[in-house]
């Protein structure tokens, strides 16, 4: 299991869905800070921030649980994944 140390920022595109990829779409940046151990248990101590807004969404907020919905699935990888091992871990 990885741990990232508080204050790591990962950032990343995202888009609508692959058609949009694959056409070069406008992207949305997506942004995960580590917060301080056990500030947010709920999303492995990770705030979420999607969009120009810049608000960070930890805990069972309504953006943070529809982030970590998806970063559940990558618990053993402190949360982190790349799109294409998550979507093949989807299809088994």
């Amino acid at each position: 299991m990885l741990f990232r140390s508080e204050g790591t920022i990962l950032v990343k595109e995202t888009f609508k869905n692959k058609a949009a990829y694959d056409k070069g779409s406008k992207f949305i940046l997506t942004v995960m800070i580590k917060q301080k151990a056990g500030s947010s248990p709920e999303t492995g101590d990770w705030g979420f921030v999607m969009g120009a807004k810049g608000k960070v969404s930890t805990g069972t907020s309504k953006w943070a649980k529809f982030c970590s919905n998806c970063h559940v699935y990558a618990a053993s990888n402190d949360y982190v994944f790349m799109n294409a091992d998550f979507m093949a871990g989807m299809k088994k």
